[in-house]
């Protein structure tokens, strides 16, 4: 199992993206046709999803919704390679609000975050406590 924690504070359009590659070409050109997960903790209708970007794989959506004025703390665990585990807190597989398995994974190689659509977010990773 892979996991990240990640704290974030944003109003709306939280994302995460888990990528298998740098999704670039060779003269390192962006390479957006590649597949990917996206993870939204909350759009604009409030609501959270999981899908497979780029193939014809259903997207999950939950009527949860993470975003709000204040710090959120979310673990997303990649369980056997190819379970999506979202979860609120640090422990990962806990609380979970998303569960989505791909039975065509990807190898999870690379890690994304963006608040998108006009609104300011604010993100942490790899947050050490001292």
């Amino acid at each position: 199992m892979v996991y990240r924690t990640f704290w974030f504070n944003a109003r709306s359009s939280a994302t995460i993206g888990l990528m298998d590659c740098l999704m670039r070409d060779e003269a390192g050109v962006v390479d957006d046709l590649d597949p990917f997960y996206e993870i939204n903790l909350c759009d604009p209708s409030s609501r959270a999803s999981v899908r497979k970007v780029h193939t014809d794989t259903e997207e999950m959506v939950v009527d949860e919704s993470v975003c709000g004025d204040h710090w959120e703390v979310v673990t997303v665990a990649f369980v056997d390679g190819k379970t999506i585990n979202v979860g609120y807190g640090t422990v990962p597989n806990e609380n979970l609000f998303i569960s989505w398995t791909d039975e065509d994974p990807l190898e999870v190689n690379y890690v994304a975050v963006k608040t998108g659509d006009g609104f300011d977010g604010h993100w942490m990773l790899n947050r050490v406590d001292e």
